[in-house]
């Protein structure tokens, strides 16, 4: 008993010790090296923004010269306002999740030790790892917000897009579709995989660090309850946004470079186009197979879904396209690609 009470007196001074060394690091007491590093901050912080707006007003003083001062600052504000709003969204999205995981995470989880589960141990909430996501939330969705600014023009066109006259004959849209709403739509789903994305890592990143997905001795996953359900909807909304890209995919076929001229081909109006249409199908399928999973135990049903999935795209969506040009039209090209050729000459 004496050594036990010792060892647990060493121990409780380590951890101190060591929370003492921490706590110096973080708050950094006033002194010559806090001074220094506050000065060195404000220096660069300074510079930068003074280099930034050097720039802006000289720039500005040009364009204004020349009379097209809306001409510079139409597009600056409009990449930070596209660029804001996707980052918004991305954080509210990713954060979000995240915050929510942190709610549901069980203060009270069963030891390892047992096999029955009949023993619990309470978990102490840490904090410092919620910060730490907190801080990587924002970091990535200010390096996202960023990226889209660029494209702050597929946005503006959208809006201001007007019809051109001609009507396409497979989806029978017009032309202006192709050219102002198709490629919104295209990055908007590129958009919503990437949040997705992101959101299922932080998520389960979340409920690993609480401790609510944890491994067994018998070499599988434990997962607390709402943990499941929690990353069965991420999934289920994927497989969704999935069905969306596949719905593009079809309509994108109009501007396929795969046949002896741009636009569709006997290929991808016979194999394409169903074969697309059936995977998104077979994509919202699998989304409610998600949702449907809450109830059930394991994870086969899903597993069973996204394999079904890959092999439909493998050999429906690859093979039998690839299938399809050997057997239909290489033998007859001219016969089989000439009312395609007379629509790219129409058009």
């Amino acid at each position: 008993m004496p050594e036990s009470s010792e060892n647990n007196g060493s121990v409780k001074d380590i951890r101190s010790a060591r929370g003492k060394r921490r706590g110096r690091l973080l708050t950094m007491k006033p002194g010559p090296l806090r001074r220094v590093v506050i000065f060195v901050v404000a220096v660069a912080v300074i510079l930068i923004v003074a280099s930034i707006f050097s720039w802006l007003w000289t720039e500005t003083l040009w364009f204004q010269e020349m009379g097209h001062v809306n001409v510079y600052w139409t597009p600056i504000w409009a990449s930070v306002a596209v660029g804001a709003a996707f980052a918004f969204i991305f954080f509210a999205v990713l954060f979000g999740n995240m915050l929510l995981a942190r709610r549901l995470s069980p203060r009270l989880l069963p030891l390892r030790s047992e096999a029955e589960g009949d023993v619990f141990e309470f978990v102490r909430r840490r904090r410092w790892p919620m910060w730490l996501m907190l801080v990587a939330a924002l970091a990535v969705s200010v390096m996202l917000g960023i990226g889209y600014a660029a494209k702050w023009e597929t946005v503006f066109l959208f809006f201001g897009r007007s019809g051109f006259g001609y009507t396409d004959p497979i989806f029978h849209k017009d032309a202006s579709f192709y050219v102002f709403t198709l490629p919104l739509w295209k990055m908007l789903v590129s958009f919503s995989a990437i949040v997705l994305f992101f959101t299922f890592v932080g998520t389960s990143v979340v409920y690993l660090f609480d401790r609510a997905i944890v491994p067994n001795k018998s070499r599988t996953i434990s997962l607390a309850p709402h943990v499941k359900a929690h990353l069965s909807v991420i999934l289920a909304t994927a497989m969704l946004a999935k069905g969306a890209d596949y719905m593009i995919q079809r309509w994108s076929v109009n501007l396929s470079q795969n046949g002896v001229v741009q636009g569709a081909s006997y290929t991808d109006v016979h194999a394409r186009l169903p074969v697309l249409m059936v995977l998104a199908v077979v994509s919202v399928i699998a989304a409610v197979i998600f949702i449907a999973n809450i109830r059930y135990r394991g994870w086969k049903l899903p597993a069973v879904a996204i394999g079904i999935m890959l092999l439909m795209w493998i050999f429906a969506g690859k093979a039998y396209p690839a299938i399809v040009q050997q057997v239909r039209v290489v033998p007859n090209e001219i016969s089989a690609e000439s009312p395609y050729i007379k629509n790219n000459i129409d058009s």
